[in-house]
C-alpha cells in the first residue's frame, strides 16, 4: 500500500511541476505538519526537502516517511533509498534542513508560508513573503496560479487526536462544522475528540486530508496569502490608444498592435489607461487589500513613472520604431499579481520629404556648357534617409545647348518608403550671334532714271548655330534705290531656345549719285520782219529742259513770259518783240544734283519795206525783192530833176542815175 502510495504521489506531483514550468509563477505553503518546498537546480533537476516526522503525511492525507533528500548544491544529505521521480530520505536530526523543518512545525509558519516564483531554468526558495518581480512573459497567458484538479468538494477526515476546537476563527477563515452538509464529510471516529468545529481558510477548494484548517488549492481566481487563506487575485484592465493613428485597443489582448509613427516622428505616442482593482482582502486583518507601489508598467522591461495606482490610471508612452513590449502588472498589499502584455508594433509608411530645383546653366562664349549636376537631391525623414540618387544626366557633366534634361530622383528612408521627383537642367545659348555688313554701296543712277539697283549681302556666325533663315536686311538685296543715301539695316538670329533667340543688327549706306545732266532744247534761230511802218518784230521761242532726278531752273539770258512742267520736265516761253537784225538768246537748264545743260538760239529781225522816193511828184514803189526802189524817167523828160525817199527804218542813201 505504501508503495502504490507513493507512486500516486509522484505522479501528482510530476503534474503540479509540469503544470508550474508551463506557466511563471506558483506559490506554495508550508505547515507544521509537513514542509514540501521545492527547488529546481538548472541541471540536474533535484528536488528538496520533505519531512521526517512520524506523523508527517503526503498530500493526500496517507502517511509518509521521508527517507531520502538532495539539496540544489547537490549536496547528499541523507541517502537515497528508492528510485521514483522524487528523492525519499530519513533527514539526519543534525542537519539544517531537520532544523528548518522543526521551525516549521511552530504554529507560526502556518500563518507565515513560504513563496515559491517558478521561472523557466530556476526555481528560487524564499524564506519569507518577498514582493513579486515582473515575470518575463506575461502571467495572463495561463492559469497565475497552479493547483491540482480538485474534486468536487473537499472531503475533511478531521483533525488528528490532541486537536482544540475553535469557538469562533480569525479573520479569513470560516467556522464550519463536520455535520456542514457542505463539506460532504466522511471521518473516522477515532481522530476526533468530542468537538466537531474547526476553522477553514475562506475560498479554499481542497484542504488538506484530515486537516481541513490546511488548504492545498484555493479555487479559480484566487491564491495563497500569508494568513493560509485564499484571496482573489487583483484586477488589471486598460486600453491602448495610437495618439496618431487614432486607434484604441485593449491592454490586455494577447495580438500585436500596429501603429505608425507620429507625423514627422520616428515614434509613436500611445496613452495608456489602466484600471487596477485589488479585489481581495489583506492577510492576517480580513481588511481589503489595496495596491502595492509595486504596481507598474514597464515599456521593454524599463519601467514607466509613476507607479500605479488603485482605480484608473493614465500614462503616455512615446514608442520607438520596431516592436515595443508594454506590460502593466498590478500587485496588492497580498503581493498577489496580475499582469498583461501588450505587443505594439511601430511603422513608417511615411515617405521621405524631397525637393527637387530645377536650374539653368549658359553656354557663354561656347558650344556646350559644363554643370557638375548633383547625383541627389534635397532629401529629409523622420526615420532617416537610407537611399537617395539621381540619375539622368551626362556622365562627364557636359550638356549640350538648347536642351531640357530631365533628372530622375529617387528616395528611400530606413523603413523602405520611397518618394521622388525630378528636376530639370537647361542648357540655354546665352551669346549673341556675330554680323558683318558691306561698306557703303556706291550706284549711279540708271541713264534716264533716278534711281539705281544696289546688290549686297551680311555675313555672320554663331557659337552654336545661325538660324536657318539667315541674314536679313531691310531693304532687302536688289532693292531699287533713289539718289541720295540709304540707310540699310540687316540682322541675324541663332537657334537659341527661350529665352532665346539671340540677335545681332548692324547697317550700312547705299549711296545713289545722279551723274546724268539735264536735256535742253531750244528752238531754231526766229526769223521776222519788221512791219512796214516798224523797226522791229514780235517773235514767241520756246524752250523744253527735262532731267532724270529734278530740275531746279530753266533760265534764259532773257526772261520767260512763262515756265510750265514738272520736277522733271520745264517748258519755257520767251514772247518779246524783238529789235531789227540779229538777237542771241542762250538758255540754262540746273537739277538737284547741281549738273547743267545750255542751249543756244536767236531771233532774226529783217526788214523787207522798200524805202518811199517821190521824184517830181512821182512816187516810185520800191522793188520788194531788193528793197529798192528805181525810177527810170522817159527820155523825152527834161533835163534836171529831184528826188526824195522814206523808209521804216530810215534812208540810207538815195542816188539818181543819171545824177
Amino acid at each position: 500500500f505504501s508503495s502504490i502510495s507513493s507512486i500516486l504521489l509522484a505522479f501528482w506531483l510530476a503534474l503540479v511541476l509540469t503544470f508550474a514550468l508551463r506557466c511563471r509563477s506558483i506559490q506554495a505553503r508550508g505547515d507544521g505538519d509537513l514542509q514540501t518546498l521545492w527547488a529546481l537546480a538548472p541541471s540536474p533537476a533535484a528536488l528538496w526537502f520533505c519531512s521526517s516526522f512520524s506523523h508527517g503525511v503526503d498530500w493526500r492525507g496517507k502517511q509518509r516517511r521521508c527517507s531520502a533528500i538532495r539539496t540544489p548544491a547537490k549536496t547528499t544529505i541523507c541517502t537515497q533509498t528508492t528510485a521514483r521521480p522524487f528523492r525519499v530520505c530519513t533527514i539526519p536530526p543534525t542537519s539544517a534542513i531537520s532544523a528548518a523543518t522543526a521551525a516549521a512545525k511552530s504554529p507560526a509558519a502556518v500563518t507565515t508560508p513560504t513563496t515559491v516564483m517558478l521561472r523557466p531554468t530556476l526555481m528560487r526558495h524564499l524564506a519569507a513573503p518577498q514582493p513579486i518581480k515582473p515575470p518575463a512573459i506575461p502571467p495572463t497567458r495561463c492559469s497565475f496560479h497552479a493547483a491540482p484538479a480538485p474534486t468536487p468538494g473537499p472531503t475533511c477526515l478531521g483533525p488528528y487526536s490532541g486537536f482544540s476546537p475553535p469557538t469562533s476563527c480569525g479573520p479569513n477563515y470560516l467556522l464550519k462544522t463536520l455535520a456542514d452538509s457542505t463539506w460532504q464529510v466522511t471521518y473516522n471516529r477515532r481522530n476526533f475528540d468530542s468537538s466537531n468545529y474547526f476553522c477553514t481558510p475562506i475560498n479554499c477548494l481542497t484542504t488538506l486530508g484530515y486537516d481541513c484548517t490546511k488548504c492545498v488549492a484555493c479555487r479559480a481566481g484566487y491564491a495563497f496569502v500569508a494568513d493560509g487563506s485564499c484571496q482573489a487575485l487583483p484586477s488589471l484592465a486598460g486600453s491602448i490608444t495610437s495618439v496618431g493613428d487614432g486607434v484604441t485597443s485593449n491592454l490586455c489582448n494577447a495580438s500585436a498592435l500596429n501603429i505608425t509613427t507620429d507625423t514627422g516622428m520616428s515614434t509613436a505616442m500611445v496613452s495608456l489607461s489602466v484600471v487596477l482593482d485589488p479585489a481581495g482582502l489583506q492577510t492576517g486583518t480580513g481588511a481589503p487589500a489595496t495596491i502595492s507601489s509595486l504596481s507598474r508598467c514597464y515599456l521593454n522591461g524599463v519601467a514607466v513613472n509613476p507607479a500605479l495606482t488603485a482605480n484608473a490610471n493614465a500614462l503616455s508612452l512615446n514608442l520607438s520604431l520596431g516592436v515595443n513590449n508594454i506590460t502593466c502588472i498590478a500587485v496588492d498589499s497580498n503581493n498577489l499579481m496580475a499582469a498583461c502584455t501588450r505587443s505594439v508594433r511601430v511603422t513608417d509608411n511615411e515617405p521621405p520629404r524631397v525637393t527637387c530645383t530645377s536650374t539653368t546653366i549658359n553656354t557663354n562664349n561656347a558650344a556646350t556648357a559644363t554643370l557638375a549636376w548633383p547625383r541627389t537631391t534635397s532629401a529629409s525623414d523622420n526615420v532617416g534617409v537610407f537611399n537617395n540618387s539621381c540619375t539622368g544626366g551626362p556622365a562627364n557633366n557636359t550638356f549640350l545647348p538648347n536642351t531640357v534634361i530631365p533628372i530622375q530622383c529617387i528616395v528611400f528612408d530606413a523603413a523602405r518608403n520611397r518618394n521622388n521627383c525630378t528636376y530639370t537642367v537647361t542648357t540655354v545659348d546665352n551669346w549673341p550671334p556675330s554680323i558683318t555688313c558691306p561698306t557703303t554701296v556706291l550706284r549711279n543712277t540708271t541713264a534716264g532714271l533716278a534711281t539705281a539697283p544696289a546688290t549686297y549681302s551680311a555675313t555672320a556666325s554663331d557659337n552654336v548655330a545661325v538660324a536657318a533663315a539667315g541674314t536679313s536686311c531691310v531693304p532687302a538685296s536688289n532693292t531699287i534705290f533713289g539718289v541720295g543715301s540709304t540707310v540699310v539695316s540687316c540682322s541675324v538670329s541663332d537657334t537659341a531656345i527661350a529665352p532665346g533667340p539671340n540677335t545681332a543688327s548692324c547697317t550700312f549706306r547705299v549711296n545713289v549719285s545722279d551723274f546724268e545732266k539735264p536735256i535742253i532744247t531750244c528752238p531754231p534761230p526766229l526769223n521776222i520782219t519788221t512791219t512796214p511802218t516798224g523797226n522791229s518784230a514780235t517773235g514767241t521761242l520756246t524752250v523744253t529742259a527735262s532731267d532724270n532726278y529734278a530740275l531746279t531752273s530753266l533760265l534764259c539770258n532773257m526772261s520767260f513770259s512763262s515756265t510750265t512742267g514738272t520736277a522733271t520736265s520745264l517748258v519755257g516761253t520767251l514772247s518779246s518783240t524783238f529789235p531789227l537784225g540779229t538777237t542771241s538768246i542762250s538758255c540754262t537748264a540746273k537739277d538737284s544734283s547741281g549738273l547743267s545743260a545750255t542751249c543756244n538760239t536767236g531771233v532774226l529781225v529783217r526788214d523787207v519795206s522798200p524805202p518811199l522816193m517821190q521824184c517830181a511828184g512821182t512816187t516810185l514803189t520800191l522793188d520788194a525783192s531788193s528793197n529798192t526802189s528805181t525810177y527810170s524817167p522817159s527820155p523825152s523828160t527834161t533835163t534836171g530833176y529831184a528826188a526824195t525817199a522814206t523808209d521804216n527804218v530810215g534812208i540810207a542813201s538815195t542816188v539818181c542815175t543819171p545824177s
